[in-house]
């Protein structure tokens, strides 16, 4: 069971740091040509981009951002851990007194089963939803149109915020919040994930390790998952 990835994230944020801003040029030279072929800035942040690998890294006062979309697949090799390591130690490496507040590592994409969006639904709902003679049946309804699950639960060192649910094709669309067009067509109907690995007050050390671990920890939540409700 693979699901399509449509965006990935992977941020780190700091401290704010009002050196920054005297130093954003320097930042961005080791940047420019040798991760990004192009930039932007507006004197508040440097944006990289490579459109040609739909991917835009975001450099500001308090956080570095590497955003990717259209992966396909969810393949380790076409995670930008290299591209957001070199990033990160380029912010880090100039900006001497920032302080690591936060790694983050998101992954939006969706699961098509296949299935009408009602059909998504009937699956999903005993599975994580209480037995019919539950009284939150009472309170609601004998028969729910649509469900989500939201859970925030701790692995391995790190928090994970998990949510999916059926969406529709134009809801998928609103939920991903694209910056380049879908390389495919969406289906109809499909099971959305929005799934984000965080780690509170890291060490700076532990950047590329957290990355790598939150790959694999990703990847094999999902397919559990995906395998609980459509066992």
């Amino acid at each position: 069971m693979n699901i399509n990835i449509l965006k990935l994230a992977i941020e780190a944020q700091f401290k704010p740091s009002l050196t920054f801003y005297g130093k954003q040029g320097e930042i961005g030279n080791q940047i420019w040509e040798k991760v990004y072929p192009d930039w932007e800035t507006d004197g508040k942040r440097i944006i990289f981009k490579n459109t040609d690998n739909k991917e835009i890294s975001f450099i500001e006062f308090r956080r570095v951002l590497v955003i990717k979309e259209n992966l396909g697949a969810y393949k380790k090799e076409m995670i930008p851990s290299q591209n957001f390591s070199h990033v990160f130690k380029s912010y880090s490496k100039v900006v001497t007194d920032c302080s690591l507040l936060r790694l983050g590592f998101r992954v939006i994409g969706f699961y098509d089963c296949k299935m009408k969006f009602s059909e998504i639904v009937s699956i999903m709902e005993p599975k994580v939803y209480p037995a019919k003679g539950s009284k939150l049946y009472e309170i609601t309804s004998t028969k729910f149109d649509d469900v989500a699950f939201t859970v925030v639960y701790k692995k391995d060192n790190k928090s994970i915020r998990f949510q999916c649910g059926p969406v529709t094709r134009e809801e998928l669309l609103s939920r991903a919040q694209l910056g380049f067009p879908p390389e495919k067509e969406l289906p109809n109907a499909s099971l959305f994930f929005d799934i984000d690995v965080f780690k509170l007050k890291p060490l700076a050390t532990e950047v590329d390790q957290f990355v790598n671990e939150s790959t694999t920890l990703l990847e094999k939540d999902i397919h559990d998952f995906l395998t609980f409700i459509f066992e």
